[in-house]
């Protein structure tokens, strides 16, 4: 029977808290910002709901604002990669374009003048190249990684080599984000994140979705305000 005791839950999908009741464990809850379903499979996978209010800390903050609060184990709170499509838009459509009309091109000519077919083989390769194009965007995104959790802020480049780069939230100096005037009507932005102990900026990662958003998350447990 419900005792009216609340719970919350980690969402698989957006990393941040969900109240759910102490009957939960065993069930399927949805998250009200992402709307993933997350099963509760016992007691080991939500804890107590952390009380609000000035005197329980600095992690209050970080659940005032949809995070997981900083007490108890390491949490990850977002997990980021630069998106490709909205940055570049239009390369992106013109290389659909090509793809399309390369694809449809080789079949018409296979089926209508078999004798043609090197311009048949010439349409192919212009969509191969396309969908190659494509793959290589895609690869190139991926092997970027912004990762925040409840204590630190980490930067991670490489697909077979690897660079990663590490700053405890306490030890975060500044914070840019910079956007161009299309990188703001679509939600995008360039992130650089310098340490107390470094005059440059120690990581920069370009076209992250939601900019504001990773400022505002690092800065619930640095207890800055935005």
């Amino acid at each position: 029977m419900y005792s009216g005791i609340m719970w919350t839950v980690i969402c698989d999908g957006c990393g941040r808290q969900v109240e759910v009741p102490d009957s939960a464990p065993g069930t399927r809850v949805q998250c009200p910002t992402c709307g993933d379903w997350n099963i509760v499979r016992g007691k080991a996978d939500v804890t107590p709901a952390a009380t609000r209010g000035p005197a329980s800390g600095r992690g209050d903050r970080a659940v005032d604002l949809g995070f997981p609060s900083e007490q108890g184990p390491e949490t990850r709170v977002l997990r980021l990669h630069p998106v490709a499509l909205r940055a570049r838009p239009v390369s992106h459509g013109l290389v659909l374009v090509v793809i399309a009309a390369g694809l449809i091109g080789a079949v018409v000519l296979l089926l209508r003048t078999p004798s043609q077919t090197w311009w048949a083989a010439a349409s192919a390769a212009a969509a191969v190249i396309g969908l190659g194009m494509l793959a290589y965007w895609k690869v190139v995104a991926i092997t970027e990684t912004l990762v925040v959790t409840t204590k630190r802020v980490t930067y991670i480049r490489g697909l077979l080599s690897r660079h990663t780069s590490e700053i405890p939230h306490e030890d975060v100096k500044n914070i840019q984000i910079s956007q161009s005037l299309w990188q703001r009507i679509v939600g995008i932005g360039r992130v650089g994140i310098s340490s107390a102990g470094q005059d440059d900026v120690e990581i920069i990662i370009g076209d992250v979705p939601g900019p504001y958003r990773v400022r505002e998350a690092i800065n619930a447990y640095r207890n800055v305000m935005d």
